[in-house]
């Protein structure tokens, strides 16, 4: 896309919508509120993930604030770890693909 050029929707219909996990962080009593920099971790099928949540995706830089985890063929991500921008560690989990997951809160 070139600079000052149209926004287009493009939409991935390929994958099955229970095929995935997308977690909402949020930070509590802090000026990142959205946790941006949050590292996430997850192992599926014994495989380890790793994905960082990012505030400057999108046209425009625009972001969801969701982390999303493709889970291909895997249907669970047995075990899901943060490390938050403050620099504490949780675990969660097992999440099946698809879980409708709450918000997970900084500690």
């Amino acid at each position: 896309m070139r600079r000052g050029g149209f926004a287009h929707v493009i939409r991935n219909d390929a994958a099955p919508p229970d095929s995935a996990l997308t977690l909402r962080l949020k930070a509590q009593k802090s000026f990142n509120a959205f946790a941006v920099g949050a590292l996430v971790s997850a192992e599926v099928d014994g495989k380890p993930m790793l994905r960082q949540l990012l505030g400057n995706i999108g046209y425009g830089s625009g972001g969801l604030w969701k982390v999303h985890l493709g889970l291909g063929s895997g249907k669970i991500a047995s075990q899901v770890s943060i490390q938050w921008p403050n620099g504490k560690k949780s675990n969660y989990g097992p999440y099946p693909a698809g879980a409708n997951v709450p918000t997970l809160l900084q500690p």
